[in-house]
Order: C-alpha cells, then structure tokens, then sequence
C-alpha cells in the first residue's frame, strides 16, 4: 500500500484481465457492476446496492451500464477486508473467552461433585 491506495497486486487482482473489462471516465479507469461485484465477492444486486446508498460513486456509459471508478471498488475491498480481521480477531477473542469460561465450569461441577460425596 502506498499513499492509502492499494494497488491490483496487493489486491490480488489478475489486472490484464480486468483492464480488458475496464472503462474509462474522464480518464479514470473503472469497472462494470459484474466486474467489481466479482472482485468484491459478492453480487451484483449487492454493487448495485452500495451504488444506490452513494456507498460506491458510478456513472453510467453510452450503453446505460454503470462503471464504477476502480479506486472506489479498491478501497471498498480492503475496508472489507480489514473489518474481516476484525471480525476474526473478536471471535478468536471470544473463544478464548469461552473454553474459560468451560474450565471453570467444569472446575466448578468437580467441586460440586466432591461436596457430595461427603
């Protein structure tokens, strides 16, 4: 990452391919809704979704398709996938938590246990 970009390699991009499928506004490369949506790993109902909320900027082309600055769809993968560590690093946190609590559970029930025994 360099000056708060990330760059097609880091993003693990095939980008011939996808220069292929890019467009260009105002001398801005772009992608079409199915591009970005595969890139994003997700639908395009969902590119399409993000488009409407102003979430993701696009414009529409002579066709009527909607292309959607690359920068744009960039930052929104990575924003993606820095919430997905985030998420992982909580849940890892809560697993730990949890076989904790587990122990001193069943530490509890052996105490139990002996008590009655008695």
């Amino acid at each position: 990452m360099s000056n708060g970009t990330v760059s097609t390699r880091e993003l693990g991009v095939d980008i011939e391919q996808q220069q292929e499928e890019a467009k260009l506004i105002s001398g801005e490369p772009t992608y079409t809704t199915g591009v970005a949506a595969r890139l994003l790993g997700v639908s395009t109902w969902y590119v399409n979704t993000r488009i409407a909320s102003g979430e993701l900027p696009a414009h529409r082309d002579e066709r009527g398709w909607r292309l959607i600055p690359q920068d744009a769809v960039h930052a929104l993968l990575e924003e993606r996938r820095r919430a997905t560590r985030e998420l992982r690093t909580r849940v890892e946190a809560l697993q730990r938590e949890l076989e904790q609590e587990r122990r001193r559970g069943n530490e509890l029930a052996e105490q139990v246990k002996a008590l009655w025994q008695l």
